[in-house]
C-alpha cells in the first residue's frame, strides 16, 4: 500500500483476513460443494472503505503485510470480482486503488468491457463491472457469434474450477442513488444472482462461495443473506474510531433564514460567499501540506433547480428554474474584483459550455472537480451524488426545495472528508474542521429531517460527524467598546489540546528537518536539514554496517549469498502412478536442488518492502549510498545489484535495526531542539507551533500564542429554549444573546450585570472560534476546562478595560479538585507573564449552604492553599473559610435550580457532601 492506514483500518483489515481464512478452510473441508460464506465490512462514510478493502485484496494475493501467519494467504489462484451498481463508481473505486496500492498490482486491476469473452476469470486479478452491464440488453449476457462465453458462463466456470479462490465484493454503499426505482430494482435483482445463483434455463451461475459486502449500514444487506445459505461474518468499524481519526470534518453547520423575511435567497447566497472567503482566507494562513506539497484551495458548491416543466431542453434560459445569472452576479461580486471566469464551472450533466450573463461557463466532470487547480464555485443540480469525492467542498447553497431532503443529505456524506486526512490546529481550528451548508428554502421541521438523515446509523446518508443548526452572531452594536473589548480579549492566554500524531522517529526526524530549513525567518534555522538528517539516519546504518567481517567465508558474505539466490527443489515421481499401475506411489526420488539467482524486480521490490518498514525511503537511500562508493572503486554495472543485496543482508543480520534507528532519530531531534531553542524562538507563530509539536508529539495542552484572532462574526449553535440577555459583546439582529443557564449560572450572570462597570460579557463555550480553554491534569493526562464567563469592566482608579474569568463547577464532580488545581497554576502563569495580560479577578465560584462564595485565584497565599489540596472535603473547607471567600451578594438559591449530582460518586470523596460549585 502506498499509504498508512489508521489503527482502526488496520484492525478492519486483520479481521476481514481472518474470517476470510476460516472462510476458505471451510469451503475446502466441505465434500458436497454448497458450503456459502459471507463476509460483511460495515463502515460509516468517510471512513476510507476503498481503502480498508485495497489493504485486503494486497493481503489476498500477496499476503499479510506484517508477516501475520494466515497459512491460506497468498492466494495465487485468486480471482476478485468488485460489483457496483454504476458506472461511475466503477471507475471512482478503480482510480483511488489505483493511487492506493503500489505500482506492481496496477495489471491486476482491469475493468470489465463487453468485449471480455473467456472461459473462467484470470487468477491474479481484481475485475470491476456494474450491474447496468449485465442487465437484459447488456452485450455481455447475450451469446453471439462474436461471444463463446456469457458473462454468467465465465462466473459459472471460474467457480466450478477453484472453488474457494472466487471473491464477490458487492459494494452497496451508494444503494439509493440509481437513476429510477426501476434502475435501483434491476440492479438489486442482478446482485441477488451472485448470492442466490442463476439459472434461465440457457445460462447458469453456482452461487458466489465468497461474498463480501461493503456497506455504511449493515441491516439491508443481512435482510438479503437470510433467504441465502451463506454464513454471515460481520466487521463493524465503530463511528468514534472514524471520528478520532481526523478523517472526517467533526462538524456540519446547517444554516437557514430564521426570520419571517422572504425571498432570502440571494441574501444567503451572499452570506455563503462571505464563508468560502474566511475559508480561503484560513487556508491561506496555514503552511502547504507537507504530504501533497499543494496549498489547500477550498470550493463552495451551488446546488440549483432542475429546469421548469415543459421547458426545452435546448432552450438556453431553461436550464434551471433558478435563475443562474443573478446567482452568478451575486457570487462575482461576493469573491470581489479580479475573479477569473475559470474560477466558475458547472456539473449539469445534460450541457456542455454553458452561457450565464454573458460569460461561457465550463463544465467540469464531477471526478474532475478536485484536482482542477482554478475552479472556485462549481454550479449542479444532482450530479454531484455519485462517482464523486471533493474533501475541497467546505460550503454548500442549495436553492432546491424540502422535498430534497434525503437528496441533499447523500450529497454532504460526500463532503465530510478532510483535505489533509486528518484534523487541522490552530486558531481557525474550528472553521477548517467543519463544512456549512446554507438552505435558504427549509423551515426548522424541515431542517430536523436532513439532520436525521446524516446522524441515524440505519440511514444510508448517515455520517458520524455532529451536525447542528448554527447562527451568526456579530459584533453587538449596542456596546461601544466592542473594539476594544476585542484586543482585549486577544490578550487573555488560552490553552489548546494538540494531538498526538503517530509518527515513528525516523519520520518525525526528517519532519523536523523540514521544519528548520523552510522557517520563515531572514535564514532558516538550519540550512539543509533535510540533507543533514538523512546523512545521520544513513550514518547510523553505516555504523552498524562495518561492524560485519564481509571477507569470504564470514557469516556477512553467507547471508549475501543467501540474499541472491532461490533454491529450487523438487521430487520426480514414476509416469506408472498416472497409468494406475502402482498404487502404492511407484518410484519416487529427489531432485538435485538448483541455485537460482534472484531477479533485480524481485530485489527492487524487497527494497521497496523496506522502505515501507523503515519509513522516508531510507532503504533506498542506502542502496544509492552504496551504489556511488562502489562505481568509485569497482564495477560501476555490478554496483546495484551488489548494494541491493547488502541492504538485505544487513536487514536480516540485525534483527532490531529499525529499533536501533529509531533510537538514534529519537536522538538527533533533542539534540536539534536544544542547540536551535534560541533561534526557533525568532520564527513566526505558526511554524514554532508545529515545530512543539513535532519535538514533544504526545497529546497535550500547548499555550497559545499571542495575539489570539478575535473575529468580528462568530458562529454559535442554535439554542432550543433558551434566556434572551442584554449587553453580550455579540449579538443577533435584535442585539440579543440567547443561551441556556442553570440557577447558579444565572445568579453570578445577573450580579455581575448589575455592577456599575461592567461594559459587557462574554459566554464562554468550548469550541468557539474562540474560547478560553484551562489545562488541568487527572493523573497522567491533561484535559481542558472551560470558565463559563469573561466579563469586561472600566477599572475604577485607571480606567482601563479589564477582563474577570469566572466560573461556576459542581464541587461534587470527581475532578473538582484538579480542576482547582488548574485554575490556579492558570493565575500564577497570569501573574508571572511580561507584559501581564488585563485579566483582574480569577474566580472559582461556589454555592455553599445556599450563598454563593467566591475564591480569587488571584491571591497568590491562596493558590499555595490550592496547590496542596488532595481531597474534596478540605476544598469544601476553603469555601468555608471567612478569610478566603467573597459572598457574591446573590443570596440563597432554590436547590431545584442547581445541577444534578452525578450517580455516581469518587471514592476520593470521605465525607458528606454540600452543593457547590467551584471552576
Amino acid at each position: 500500500m502506498k499509504i498508512q492506514l489508521h489503527g482502526f483500518q488496520k484492525a478492519a483489515v486483520d479481521k476481514l483476513l481472518r474470517d476470510l481464512a476460516n472462510a476458505r478452510r471451510e469451503i475446502d473441508d466441505d465434500d458436497t460443494g454448497r458450503v456459502l460464506q459471507a463476509m460483511l465490512l460495515s463502515a460509516p462514510t468517510g471512513s476510507g472503505k476503498t481503502v480498508i478493502m485495497s489493504a485486503l485484496i494486497e493481503a489476498v494475493l500477496d499476503g499479510h503485510p506484517d508477516g501475520l501467519a494466515y497459512p491460506v494467504f497468498p492466494d495465487e489462484h485468486a480471482s476478485l470480482l468488485w460489483i457496483t451498481d454504476q458506472p461511475e463508481l466503477n471507475e471512482q473505486t478503480y482510480k483511488r486503488m489505483m493511487s492506493h496500492l503500489e505500482k506492481r498490482w496496477f495489471g491486476s486491476l482491469q475493468v470489465v468491457d463487453e468485449a471480455m469473452d473467456q472461459e473462467t476469470l484470470d487468477p491474479g486479478k481484481l475485475y470491476f463491472i456494474n450491474t447496468q452491464k449485465l442487465g437484459k440488453k447488456g452485450l455481455l449476457v447475450r451469446r453471439s457469434d462474436k461471444r463463446r462465453f456469457t458473462f454468467w458462463d465465465t462466473m459459472h466456470n471460474t467457480i466450478a474450477e477453484r472453488r474457494s479462490s472466487v471473491y464477490v465484493i458487492i459494494d452497496e454503499a451508494h444503494r439509493g442513488m440509481a437513476e429510477s426505482a426501476r434502475n435501483r430494482r434491476e440492479a438489486e435483482s442482478i446482485t441477488q444472482r451472485f448470492l442466490k445463483g442463476y439459472d434461465d434455463g440457457g445460462q447458469r451461475m453456482s452461487a458466489a462461495p465468497i461474498v463480501i459486502g461493503v456497506s455504511a449500514t449493515s441491516q439491508r444487506f443481512l435482510d438479503v443473506l437470510k433467504a441465502t445459505d451463506h454464513v454471515p461474518r460481520k466487521c463493524v468499524v465503530p463511528a468514534q474510531d472514524v471520528r478520532q481519526s481526523g478523517l472526517l470534518k467533526e462538524t456540519i453547520r446547517l444554516r437557514r433564514d430564521s426570520s419571517s423575511s422572504a425571498g432570502s435567497n440571494m441574501t444567503l447566497l451572499a452570506a455563503a460567499v462571505g464563508q468560502l472567503r474566511e475559508f480561503e482566507r484560513a487556508w491561506s494562513a496555514l503552511e502547504s501540506d507537507s504530504s501533497s506539497g499543494r496549498q489547500i484551495k477550498p470550493i463552495m458548491l451551488v446546488q440549483v433547480e432542475d429546469a421548469p416543466s415543459g421547458a426545452s431542453k435546448k432552450d438556453k434560459d431553461a436550464v434551471s428554474a433558478t435563475d443562474l445569472s443573478e446567482a452568478y452576479e451575486n457570487v462575482k461580486v461576493g469573491l470581489g474584483p479580479g475573479v477569473k471566469p475559470e474560477a466558475f464551472a458547472h456539473a449539469f450533466q445534460d450541457q456542455g459550455k454553458l452561457e450565464v450573463a454573458g460569460i461561457e461557463v465550463r463544465r467540469l466532470a464531477p471526478a474532475q472537480i478536485d484536482d482542477d487547480p482554478d475552479v472556485r464555485v462549481v454550479f449542479f443540480k444532482t450530479a454531484l451524488n455519485t462517482g464523486w469525492d471533493c474533501p475541497r467542498a467546505e460550503v454548500m447553497m442549495s436553492f432546491r426545495s424540502a422535498k430534497d431532503a434525503t437528496n441533499i443529505a447523500q450529497l454532504v456524506g460526500r463532503m465530510v472528508r478532510t483535505p489533509l486526512r486528518r484534523r487541522v490546529d490552530g486558531p481557525d481550528s474550528d472553521l477548517l474542521n467543519g463544512v456549512d451548508l446554507y438552505l435558504p428554502r427549509y423551515d426548522e421541521d424541515e431542517l430536523d429531517r436532513v439532520v436525521k438523515r446524516l446522524t441515524d446509523e440505519d440511514e444510508d446518508t448517515s455520517v458520524p460527524t455532529r451536525v447542528s443548526e448554527v447562527i451568526d452572531l456579530e459584533l453587538n452594536p449596542q456596546v461601544q467598546e466592542t473594539d476594544e473589548c476585542r484586543k482585549l480579549l486577544s490578550l487573555v492566554p488560552t490553552y489548546e489540546r494538540v494531538a498526538g500524531r503517530n509518527l515513528s522517529n525516523i519520520r518525525r526526524l526528517m519532519a523536523v528537518s523540514r521544519c528548520l530549513e523552510r522557517t520563515s525567518g531572514a535564514v532558516p534555522v538550519l540550512e539543509d536539514a533535510s540533507e543533514r538528517a538523512e546523512e545521520w539516519i544513513l550514518g547510523c546504518m553505516l555504523e552498524r554496517f562495518n561492524e560485519f567481517d564481509r571477507t569470504p567465508g564470514s557469516r556477512f558474505a553467507e547471508e549475501l549469498e543467501n540474499a541472491g539466490r532461490v533454491v529450487v527443489s523438487g521430487k520426480e515421481i514414476s509416469s506408472s502412478i498416472l497409468l494406475g499401475q502402482d498404487l502404492n506411489g511407484g518410484e519416487t526420488r529427489q531432485l538435485e536442488e538448483q541455485h537460482e539467482p534472484v531477479a533485480d524486480n524481485d530485489l527492487i521490490s524487497e527494497i521497496d518492502r523496506a522502505d515501507r518498514e523503515l519509513g522516508e525511503g531510507i532503504a533506498s537511500a542506502f542502496v544509492k549510498k552504496r551504489i556511488a562508493e562502489k562505481a568509485r572503486t569497482g564495477d560501476a554495472v555490478r554496483a546495484p545489484r551488489e548494494a541491493r543485496l547488502e541492504l538485505l543482508a544487513l536487514t536480516r543480520l540485525v534483527e532490531d535495526l529499525k529499533d536501533h534507528l529509531e533510537d538514534r532519530a529519537e536522538e538527533k531531534v533533542e539534540e536539534w531542539r536544544r542547540t536551535h531553542e534560541q533561534a526557533i524562538a525568532e520564527i513566526s507563530d505558526t511554524e514554532r507551533e508545529k515545530l512543539n509539536s513535532l519535538f514533544s508529539p504526545e497529546v497535550r495542552a500547548k499555550l497559545k500564542s499571542l495575539p489570539q484572532t478575535v473575529h468580528e462574526r462568530i458562529t454559535q449553535t442554535k439554542v432550543q429554549g433558551g434566556e434572551l440577555w442584554e449587553r453580550h459583546l455579540y449579538s443577533s439582529a435584535d442585539c440579543k444573546y440567547e443561551t441556556k443557564l442553570n440557577g447558579w449560572e444565572r445568579a453570578v450572570l445577573k450580579t455581575e450585570l448589575d455592577r456599575d462597570d461592567v461594559v459587557t460579557w462574554f459566554r464562554n463555550r468550548r469550541g468557539g472560534q474562540w474560547c478560553l480553554a484551562i489545562p488541568y491534569r487527572v493523573g497522567d493526562e491533561t484535559h481542558l476546562m472551560y470558565p463559563d464567563f469573561v466579563f469586561f469592566r472600566r477599572d475604577p482608579d485607571s480606567g482601563d478595560l479589564v477582563a474577570d474569568v469566572l466560573d461556576p463547577h459542581g464541587l461534587f464532580f470527581a475532578d473538582a479538585v484538579d480542576k482547582a488545581k488548574g485554575f490556579a497554576e492558570y493565575a500564577a502563569t497570569l501573574s508571572e507573564a511580561t507584559p501581564r495580560p488585563p485579566v483582574d479577578r480569577l474566580e472559582a465560584i461556589a454555592e455553599v449552604d445556599g450563598a454563593m462564595r467566591r475564591l480569587d485565584m488571584a491571591d497568590p497565599e491562596l493558590r499555595a492553599r490550592v496547590a496542596n489540596i488532595e481531597k474534596h472535603w478540605r476544598l469544601e473547607e476553603l469555601f468555608d473559610d471567612p478569610y478566603r471567600n467573597i459572598s457574591s451578594g446573590a443570596g440563597d438559591l432554590p436547590d431545584h435550580e442547581a445541577p444534578e449530582e452525578p450517580r455516581s460518586t469518587s471514592k476520593a470523596q470521605l465525607r458528606p457532601r454540600r452543593r457547590g460549585q467551584f471552576g
